[in-house]
């Protein structure tokens, strides 16, 4: 090229330009785009989704006989795979019906990569292609815009007729708690009843189903993570569950120079603390909320009394701030501290206990041709060979 061209916006830059012939070519995580150099055209050669790979790509090249080269990694075996692809006037994945799942950040996660792994692997007649709302947002937007934007594009999904079969929403950033009814996604509820092996003596049903026997399960986790305090017994006390009143004499009985906590600033004890007592100011069935109870205000009191103004870890404090993903996690304190510890959640006037927050959540679209199909895929992730397996970074229900 003897004078500089600009590339067009359209053609990857992520990964690395190689030429062929005439043309350059690159590719993404997405495609394959060619850049002809005679004519200044860009045009895309191919899709990974229109392939049989299974694999993300690392390298890529064009070679003779009309022809591409993949080198790609399995999130699932761990292994580098190569694979030819070869040009075809027939798409060979064309009789095969697409189920579609879709999320944010659900591409390139190993745990998603091995549900589809496992599924077209074994089907004939049905393959899961991802659709990841990342790939549809401006790389620009803050996290605050990020969410708006992709509730937008599922909202006018929902209104175009081009949802999706199935919603994985790994870190409970789809709100889908505020899509379920039966307008937008199947009640679950059933199908949860009728299953051989969902039952209390092998899972954690009040997490599995939200805690909504009898409201409609409009979406099931396959984990869960923890969000508490932990500390010796000799501070918590063996309790499950404290008031306002019990923390603050607790807090009183300390030795001189031992500090309640000095990880969360106001604001972040604030929000954890309302979080885990929402129930107790908001009537969410007449979508009613009272901030200015009693209740409430000795909230905001205890927030402003016990948070910080510059979060820092202490060893020695009476109370860490503790994430719960896996069993892992307290053995790591356990080493840490030299002991075990208790842990409980945050106070409020009614003694809220332990919260929750469930993670790779799935709902079926009422909107699908197939939902035995995607019940089958969500019954695969529950099962406990897949939750042995492939749930690793939070606790598996």
């Amino acid at each position: 090229i003897e004078e500089p061209n600009i590339i067009p916006e359209e053609y990857p830059i992520e990964c690395p330009v190689f030429a062929h012939g005439r043309s350059c070519y690159s590719f993404d995580r997405i495609k394959v785009v060619e850049f002809a150099i005679d004519t200044q055209s860009t045009q895309e050669i191919v899709r990974w989704s229109d392939t049989a790979m299974t694999v993300q790509v690392a390298s890529a090249r064009v070679i003779s006989g009309q022809k591409i080269a993949c080198v790609g990694f399995s999130g699932v075996t761990g292994m580098y795979t190569i694979s030819i692809l070869t040009s075809t006037t027939v798409n060979p994945i064309l009789d095969k019906k697409e189920i579609v799942v879709a999320g944010l950040d659900i591409v390139d996660d190993g745990t998603v990569q091995a549900l589809v792994y496992r599924f077209n692997n074994t089907h004939d007649d049905y393959r899961i292609v991802l659709r990841d709302y990342s790939d549809e947002i401006s790389d620009e937007l803050t996290w605050q815009q990020m969410i708006p934007e992709i509730r937008r594009i599922m909202l006018v999904d929902i209104y175009s007729d081009n949802s999706p079969d199935i919603y994985l929403d790994i870190g409970a950033n789809l709100s889908l708690i505020d899509y379920s009814n039966k307008a937008y996604l199947l009640d679950l509820a059933q199908y949860v009843e009728d299953s051989k092996y969902l039952t209390e003596d092998q899972y954690f049903m009040s997490v599995l189903t939200n805690g909504r026997e009898g409201q409609g399960v409009y979406f099931l986790p396959t984990c869960f993570s923890i969000n508490c305090f932990s500390g010796f017994p000799e501070v918590i006390q063996g309790r499950a569950a404290w008031t306002f009143e019990e923390f603050d004499r607790i807090a009183d009985e300390l030795p001189s120079g031992i500090n309640v906590q000095s990880e969360l600033t106001k604001p972040e004890l604030l929000s954890w603390a309302l979080l885990s007592s929402l129930d107790e100011h908001v009537d969410f069935e007449n979508l009613k909320a009272e901030f200015l109870e009693d209740d409430f205000i000795a909230l905001l009191e205890w927030a402003n009394e016990y948070g910080v103004d510059e979060a820092a870890f202490n060893k020695s404090d009476a109370l860490n701030f503790k994430y719960i993903d896996s069993f892992y996690g307290i053995l790591d304190e356990y080493s840490f501290y030299g002991r075990m510890r208790e842990y409980i959640g945050f106070p409020s006037n009614a003694a809220a206990e332990l919260t929750y927050v469930p993670r790779y959540n799935f709902a079926i679209s009422s909107k699908s041709e197939v939902p035995m199909v995607c019940w089958e895929i969500v019954s695969d992730a529950l099962s406990e060979e897949f939750q042995t397996d492939h749930i690793f970074y939070a606790n598996p229900v």
